[in-house]
C-alpha cells in the first residue's frame, strides 16, 4: 500500500496525562511540528474551536453511497480534518492552509457539495466509518501527501494504530504533574482493541523550558 509516512504527534505531563500545549509548551509542540515537516490531522473534537458556528445541517440526507474524492486545489501543506460524522466545517482561508477533511461515504451529498462551495477539499471512505487506510492511500497518490502528523487525540491516534498506518510516536513530556481536567489517555481503548506495540527510541531532544520530545519508530 503506497500511503504516507504518518507520525502521531502527542504531548503529556510528566505523570501520562494528555495535555493540551498552553505557554512555553505551546511553543515546543510547534516547534517539534516544524521540524517534523509533515501536513497535520486533526480529530473532529480537537476542531471544536476552530470551526464556523454551529454545524451543518443537511436539508436532505442522501448519502454519497461510494468511494470518492474532491481535489479543489493543490498545496504544499493541508490541514487535514477527519469528520466522523459529516457535519463540521472550517472557513477555508482560516490559519493560511487549505483545509481537507476526510469523512465516510455515509455523509450527505449536500454536505460535499457545501465544503466544495468554500473551496474545500474532501475524501469519502469507508462504508461504516472512515476507512483510514483507503483514505491514507488517497492522500498518498490522489493529494501528493508524502509526511502527516496525527495530531487529533485519543480516539483518532488509536483508529490510525489498530490499521497499522503509524509510523513513528513523537512524544512531548511536559515538566507537570497532576493538574484539573478530565485524564485523556494518548490512545483511547488500546488495551482491548490492539496488541502491544514495541517502540525502538529514535532521538530524544530537552527543550529550554524543561520539556523533553521523545521520538519512536514502531517496530
Amino acid at each position: 500500500m503506497q500511503r504516507p509516512y504518518i507520525v502521531c504527534h502527542i504531548m503529556t505531563s510528566a505523570d501520562g496525562r494528555a495535555r493540551v500545549p498552553a505557554g512555553a509548551a505551546a511553543w515546543d509542540y510547534r516547534a517539534a511540528l516544524e521540524e517534523l515537516s509533515v501536513h497535520t490531522l486533526l480529530g473532529d473534537g480537537t476542531m471544536s474551536n476552530r470551526l464556523l458556528p454551529g454545524a451543518f445541517q443537511a436539508k436532505t440526507r442522501t448519502a454519497l453511497g461510494y468511494e470518492s474524492f474532491k481535489k479543489m486545489m493543490q498545496s504544499p501543506a493541508y490541514d487535514i480534518v477527519v469528520d466522523e460524522r459529516g457535519g463540521l466545517f472550517k472557513d477555508a482561508a482560516e490559519g493560511g492552509k487549505p483545509c481537507l477533511v476526510i469523512t465516510a461515504q455515509s455523509a450527505a451529498r449536500e454536505y460535499l457539495a457545501f465544503l466544495q462551495s468554500r473551496g474545500i477539499s474532501w475524501i469519502a471512505s469507508g462504508e461504516d466509518g472512515v476507512d483510514f487506510s483507503r483514505a491514507a492511500e488517497i492522500l498518498r497518490c490522489r493529494f501528493g501527501v508524502e509526511r502527516m502528523a496525527v495530531t487529533g487525540g485519543g480516539a483518532v491516534n488509536a483508529a490510525f494504530l489498530r490499521a497499522g498506518l503509524i509510523d513513528e510516536l513523537s512524544i512531548l513530556v511536559q515538566p507537570a504533574i497532576g493538574g484539573s481536567g478530565e485524564v485523556l489517555p494518548p490512545f483511547a481503548g488500546t488495551a482491548q482493541d490492539c496488541p502491544a506495540v514495541t517502540l525502538a527510541l529514535a532521538g530524544v531532544k530537552t527543550f529550554a523550558s524543561g520539556t523533553v520530545w521523545l521520538r519512536y519508530k514502531l517496530k
